[in-house]
């Protein structure tokens, strides 16, 4: 779900790359930025204390996204004098460097330092202010000492977010928060022990931010104060309190919620109207009673982002006449993680928190991954679902439904799509009986185990007054031993002799099927 998520925000940036550029090949001019090859890179970084590459491939997207940030941080390291060397690599066509650093996707950024004796692989966020805290974190201390508390507050403001400890240089607080500075990019971290600064946080973990509260302490939050004090302990800290309550949601969110298994709430508004005013600070109070356990974000639906959030609405399967609503998603693994909709009810706080009771209890049913809903076609009874008409057509009607799971590029599921076919065509005149199929590549269904309806092409019967536990069909694709199987379970026939005889013989009803599908075997 990460790696979907991340995919969606990285088309964008693509969509709008690819209409600016053209699709061009990605180019450095050599007056601008160090540009290296497959003869030169050793030597620079022998003549370089410090050297941050970039592998890229000039038909890379993300490379072009990334190109602009890149040059700016060159020119940032240039005009304040920094002790790193900027420079670019085309790993296409230097092979000879991509071996050498197992480069395997693109961009890649490989910093080295010390002369060559260290090398890093950057893999946070692609933001200036993030590669520079990298480096320095490398090169000198993850950590800055300041000695007062005007040098704090002239750090803050320049910085405008930072994690403080005050605690004396022999304590284990302190010991563990250098190890996790180390061990965390997010942000800046300043160890100041004076008596000055002592005297003004007491012996404490402080969090200074400039949005929401600005002075976060440790040893104030309830849901923390009482735990063991260890690396663990700051990682709740700042999956609580470093994200922006009701913020826009964007791409660098999508680390954080994952990294800190943050169950999300998202208000997706349509304009900012006193309505939405209103509802904005209902997100905003929330978020900050229930900062333990969810993150809440905003979604907007209007300004320059309209790309973005056709490509949101189509993850989360919304449409405009939905607007506005609360969407939870509930974080359990990275791969699992079920997304609910609030019906449409009011947004107010008591509302929203039975929302995401209810969810937590099972009440609510997640939505499923589907399709846009596909127009009707009467000229056939085999109707065409998606995720998101699964539960009208199968499970909320008084019908039994046979439901066709089937997938594109799959020359079986054509020979069984027939079937469908002519199987609902026999029983077009039952109205006890309902013929479905879906592209379960592209949607998702309930009440069937996903490694079952994977296996294509694969058939399940959903008995009017048992839905929620389908019969897999498993045997012969043939339109008359899957009328006896369905005259069996629905209960219009008993299982006897001659269904057993007609439900197993090889014999019958395979050959004109095998004339127009070849490549089926004996195994139907």
């Amino acid at each position: 779900m990460k790696v979907i998520f991340l995919f969606i925000f990285l088309l964008y940036q693509i969509k709008i790359i690819s209409n600016e550029e053209d699709n061009k090949d990605l180019t450095f001019n050599p007056n601008e930025i160090l540009i290296l090859n497959d003869s030169t890179y050793e030597k620079n970084i022998k003549d370089n204390e410090n050297i941050l590459i970039l592998s890229y491939a000039p038909w890379c997207q993300y490379c072009k996204i990334f190109e602009p940030i890149y040059l700016e941080l060159n020119k940032k390291v240039k005009e304040e004098n920094l002790n790193y060397k900027i420079s670019v690599i085309d790993s296409t066509e230097n092979t000879k460097f991509s071996n050498e650093y197992d480069i395997k996707s693109y961009p890649t950024l490989v910093f080295i330092i010390k002369n060559g004796n260290e090398t890093f692989i950057y893999n946070s966020e692609r933001t200036i202010e993030s590669i520079l805290r990298f480096m320095h974190k490398k090169v000198y201390n993850s950590f800055y000492e300041l000695k007062t508390n005007e040098e704090i507050d002239k750090f803050y403001f320049e910085k405008k977010v930072l994690l403080l400890s005050t605690y004396p240089k022999e304590t284990k607080e302190n010991e563990i928060f250098i190890k996790f500075s180390n061990l965390n990019n997010d942000l800046e971290y300043v160890i100041c022990n004076s008596e000055d600064c002592i005297k003004k946080y007491n012996k404490d973990i402080i969090l200074l931010k400039n949005y929401d509260e600005e002075i976060i302490k440790l040893s104030e939050i309830d849901f923390l104060k009482s735990k063991e004090f260890s690396i663990n302990l700051l990682n709740n800290l700042l999956g609580s309190f470093l994200y922006k309550l009701g913020d826009m949601f964007n791409d660098k969110y999508i680390d954080y919620i994952f990294n800190n298994n943050k169950s999300s709430i998202f208000y997706v508004r349509n304009s900012k109207n006193e309505k939405e005013t209103i509802n904005d600070k209902i997100i905003i109070e929330l978020g900050k009673e229930l900062r333990e356990k969810y993150a809440f974000f905003t979604l907007d639906t209007e300004g320059e982002n309209n790309e973005f959030f056709e490509r949101t609405n189509e993850f989360f399967s919304l449409s405009n006449s939905e607007r506005p609503l609360i969407i939870y998603m509930k974080i359990i693994t990275e791969e699992n993680t079920p997304i609910f909709k609030m019906e449409k009810k009011e947004i107010s706080k008591d509302n929203i928190l039975t929302f995401i009771n209810e969810c937590n209890e099972n009440k609510i049913l997640p939505i499923l991954d589907s399709e846009n809903i596909p127009e009707e076609n009467s000229e056939t009874n085999l109707k065409l679902i998606v995720g998101k008409t699964f539960d009208n057509e199968i499970i909320n009607n008084d019908k039994n439904v046979l439901l066709f799971c089937l997938s594109e590029n799959c020359k079986k599921c054509d020979f069984v799509g027939d079937i469908a076919e002519n199987l609902s065509e026999n029983y077009k005149d039952n109205n006890e009986l309902k013929f479905t199929v879906i592209n379960i590549e592209k949607n998702k269904i309930r009440y069937v185990n996903e490694e079952d309806y994977k296996k294509v092409p694969s058939i399940f019967l959903f008995l009017k007054n048992k839905k929620k536990e389908p019969i897999k069909y498993n045997g012969k694709f043939d339109v008359k031993k899957l009328s006896k199987w369905i005259a069996v379970k629905v209960g219009w026939q008993e299982w006897d002799e001659s269904v057993d005889e007609v439900y197993n013989n090889d014999e019958d009803d395979d050959n004109d099927y095998k004339k127009k599908y070849p490549f089926l075997n004996e195994d139907l």
